[in-house]
């Protein structure tokens, strides 16, 4: 029997798979080994002494219920019930982007519900480890910082990258619209963010995987022309056969529904809205999407992307300098994000800081040096002013010259010869005074 597992893959084109894969990977769980070699792995949901029914996952939102006979089966292989349950929230991280507190508090809901279930599950230190984390983004969010790109800035950073947080919230929004195969959704959303926010950094990552959606579409919409077309040539068969009294009751059957297209078509358009829905039984709505998915397709790829990813690497190393006080670096290489993708606001946006910054250390240097008292000048000396002794001289006390040197000198020695005449001249004339007068006995 045909699985509905070969019917559905039937009807998805490659890249819608490759889309669906990329952004969710499917689960594992009960392995069954065919005696083909073939491995199908799923979850067991029923089984009989005859054969098992097994649900294969295919994506996040698609799985396919598969009946096996046991005589086709070589072994089966059951994954403990932890280890299946753990297998959905091993990915239960915080989003690198953005942080949305209802995904945060769903995920944090689920992580404690394992735990409390599998107490003794070896894949509790994990659990825990992502509930750690988590909780750390909630305390984040209520002390009212918000995330950007990984980092968390407070609320009035955020106002200042109003326009950068704008871009983020669209490409997650057509991110997921993409994983849950809403391809023309997550086109309009990217729309949004070209026309309003193609200088932000996430816009080269945003066309990036918006090519891949036309991709997908493009695929998607051959697929159902293709099938349209059959379906139309079997109409015509069967009318063709049908009773002359019946012909005109279907063919105004048919011209009823190609109206109801036609009218959601013409209102979609004069909404504004760049991309219509998707009608696999309208010729006209296929037709357009399969232009305008050609045309947007080569306008995307002929954007400088290479570029633009280039400057945005090189604004988070200017921004990496700016964190250690590297202005000048910080300066240069934004000089040169700027050269490669002029329109780069991320770029504009720290240029700016860092000329504030370094007005603000001008600022701080003019009053550093306000704030300094400036010596004050030293006089020049007159021209009459005895310049001073480069050394002073030790004052040494001179001696006084004692009595004997004196007599030692000449002056002494003539002194000393005075002084013994003039002692000679005395002691004569004393003598002569005392002689006796004549008649005088002696």
């Amino acid at each position: 029997m045909a699985s509905g597992y070969t019917i559905l893959m039937s009807k998805v084109p490659l890249a819608v798979a490759l889309i669906l894969s990329a952004l969710y990977a499917t689960s594992s769980a009960d392995t069954v080994t065919l005696l083909s070699g073939e491995k199908l792995q799923g979850k067991i949901i029923s089984e009989s002494p005859s054969e098992i029914t097994l649900d294969i996952q295919v994506s996040a939102s698609i799985s396919d219920q598969r009946t096996l006979r046991r005589e086709e089966i070589q072994k089966i292989e059951k994954t403990p019930p932890d280890d299946i349950d753990f297998e959905p929230i091993k990915g239960l991280k915080p989003d690198p982007l953005v942080a949305q507190p209802a995904m945060i508090d769903g995920s944090i809901a689920r992580l404690e519900a394992f735990l409390t279930q599998y107490p003794q599950s070896p894949h509790c230190a994990d659990v825990k480890a992502l509930l750690d984390v988590l909780k750390k983004e909630k305390e984040h969010l209520a002390g009212g910082d918000v995330k950007y790109f990984g980092r968390w800035i407070s609320k009035s950073q955020a106002g200042e990258r109003k326009l950068q947080l704008e871009g983020v919230a669209l490409y997650v929004t057509m991110r997921d619209q993409a994983a849950r195969g809403d391809f023309i959704g997550s086109l309009n959303t990217f729309d949004q963010l070209d026309k309003n926010d193609n200088t932000t950094r996430i816009y080269p990552q945003a066309v990036l995987l918006d090519c891949k959606i036309l991709e997908a579409l493009d695929q998607q919409v051959n697929h159902d022309i293709a099938k349209l077309k059959h379906d139309v040539e079997e109409w015509a068969q069967g009318l063709a056969v049908t009773p002359e009294t019946q012909k005109q009751q279907i063919i105004d059957a048919q011209k009823a529904e190609q109206d109801k297209y036609d009218a959601i078509i013409d209102a979609t358009q004069k909404s504004g809205v760049k991309w219509i829905p998707l009608l696999p039984r309208s010729a006209k709505d296929l037709d357009a999407l399969a232009a305008l998915a050609t045309s947007e397709n080569a306008r995307l790829t002929a954007l400088p992307l290479d570029k633009m990813n280039a400057s945005v690497q090189i604004v988070d190393k200017a921004r990496d300098a700016m964190q250690i006080q590297d202005k000048d670096t910080a300066d240069s290489l934004l000089k040169q994000a700027l050269a490669l993708w002029p329109q780069n606001e991320d770029a504009t946006y720290l240029q700016k800081v860092v000329t504030d910054l370094r007005a603000e250390d001008e600022k701080k240097a003019v009053a550093a040096a306000k704030a300094t008292p400036k010596p004050s000048a030293t006089p020049k000396p007159s021209e009459t002013a005895a310049k001073p002794a480069s050394t002073p001289l030790p004052i040494v006390e001179e001696e006084k010259p004692s009595l004997l040197a004196f007599f030692m000198t000449i002056p002494g020695a003539m002194c000393v010869v005075g002084g013994a005449v003039l002692l000679l001249i005395v002691v004569t004339l004393v003598q002569k005074f005392k002689k006796p007068k004549s008649g005088q006995i002696e």
